[in-house]
């Protein structure tokens, strides 16, 4: 066997008709694919937009709980001031109950003289 005998032939009209088709299906297949990537693309483009929507409404979400992390320390503080108010004001209860006791004491004292 010489090898000319192993190489088939295949006529050129044949190798041509098989190329030509497989230009066309991966014509197609490109067309295809790049149909797809403009579908992702604006996809993309799209989610990005609400990725930003979403991003801008957490951000005032943590803002407002921020606020009211803010609130709840005013308010600990306002409840402090408003116990040692408490706590003043029944120091000067007692203080005031002892120096009226003291005069009804000095008065009666005065009175025995």
């Amino acid at each position: 066997m010489t090898e000319e005998n192993l190489t088939p032939y295949i006529p050129i009209g044949t190798l041509f008709k098989y190329l030509l088709k497989d230009y066309r299906r991966e014509r197609q297949r490109t067309i295809h694919m790049e149909a797809q990537v403009r579908s992702l693309l604006k996809r993309n483009a799209y989610l990005e937009q609400e990725i930003g929507k979403v991003k801008q409404r957490l951000l005032k979400k943590v803002e407002k709980s921020e606020k009211q992390i803010d609130y709840s320390q005013e308010i600990s503080r306002l409840h402090q001031a408003v116990s040692c108010r408490n706590n003043t004001m029944e120091q000067l209860r007692n203080e005031n109950a002892r120096l009226k006791n003291e005069l009804d004491t000095y008065l009666l004292f005065l009175g025995k003289i």
